[in-house]
């Protein structure tokens, strides 16, 4: 599940939970807990306002999972290049790599983006992460967005932990 929460009106928080993180008390688990973190912060109305998530009958967990992580790697890589990340670790906490200035409707238009890539790339995970590869390499000089952000490497952000 990608889903998108606004901080303040003029951020936006991207992110991708596993789709076994559901609690029929709080919802999505990683959601619920961040909207309490940027609270705890200081921002006053976080909420959740939109969500993409693949479901289907003719696909399993782990290939939602698959599909929703690579569609937020590659959202995240396409704001990035147009300069539109806006995260701070200090004022944002955790979470801070994939918050961007952008409405909920720009937003919308990157994940947009993004699911027609991954379909263009009949959602093969090989032929995303070369494309993830190579966007990143051209437009960041590193192999990832989150390597960029980091200088260094990191494991967790990877399609490979997906396999």
């Amino acid at each position: 599940m990608n889903y998108h929460i606004n901080i303040d009106g003029t951020i936006r928080k991207t992110g991708w939970t596993g789709h076994n993180q559901f609690d029929d008390r709080v919802g999505w688990k990683r959601v619920h807990g961040l909207l309490k973190q940027y609270k705890k912060l200081g921002f006053q109305n976080p909420v959740c306002e939109n969500t993409y998530a693949p479901f289907s009958d003719e696909i399993d967990r782990l290939e939602r999972d698959r599909r929703t992580l690579a569609v937020e790697q590659i959202q995240h890589a396409l704001m990035g290049r147009k300069g539109l990340h806006a995260g701070d670790i200090k004022k944002h906490g955790t979470g801070w790599t994939e918050i961007f200035a952008v409405s909920k409707n720009q937003l919308r238009g990157y994940l947009g983006k993004a699911v027609q890539i991954c379909k263009k790339l009949a959602w093969d995970i090989e032929k995303i992460k070369q494309w993830l590869l190579n966007f990143s390499r051209q437009h960041f000089g590193t192999d990832s967005w989150s390597e960029y952000l980091y200088g260094k490497k990191v494991e967790r952000t990877s399609l490979d932990t997906l396999q």
